[in-house]
Formats: C-alpha cells, structure tokens, sequence
C-alpha cells in the first residue's frame, strides 16, 4: 500500500554481482503524503541496498559534480569495467 512519496539523495557506494546497488543516503525529504498516514523517512548517513530495476522505476537523476571534468576523467576509467 503507497502511503506516500519521498525524495532521496545517495551516494552510490558499489553495486554486487546480485544486481544490489548499496548507498549512503544523504538527504530524505516527504514530497506527498496520503492522509492519515506517515511516510517513514530514511535516517540521513544510514547505508541501504536497493535493486536496479528499483531505482530505476524511481526515475533517478545523476546530481552534477562541481567539476564535471573529475567526473568523465573517473568515469572513462570504468566504463570497461561492466
């Protein structure tokens, strides 16, 4: 039963052989709330594991780095690596 929306903010920390994405959340926010009924949020450093495709039904957004070039250096480094 959806009793509600949340935002979350992670940081991706790895992903298993499992298809397990494990973070560390950063920020969790309620975006809509259904009455009567509380959204339970995520404690801000807390590690959690989510599959991919779940995330993915979220429709998640990747958060700019303030220096994107840092970003496609170490992202060229793994792109193999899938």
């Amino acid at each position: 039963m959806n009793v509600g929306d949340r935002i979350v903010t992670a940081e991706v920390l790895r992903e298993d052989a499992e298809g397990w994405v494990h973070l560390l959340v950063r920020q969790c926010v309620v975006s809509s709330e259904k009455t009567g009924r509380k959204v339970i949020l995520l404690p801000k450093g807390e590690n959690i594991r989510r599959k991919r495709r779940t995330i993915a039904r979220g429709k998640p957004e990747r958060l700019l780095w303030s220096d994107e070039s840092a970003s496609t250096i170490l992202a060229s480094e793994f792109l193999g690596s899938r």
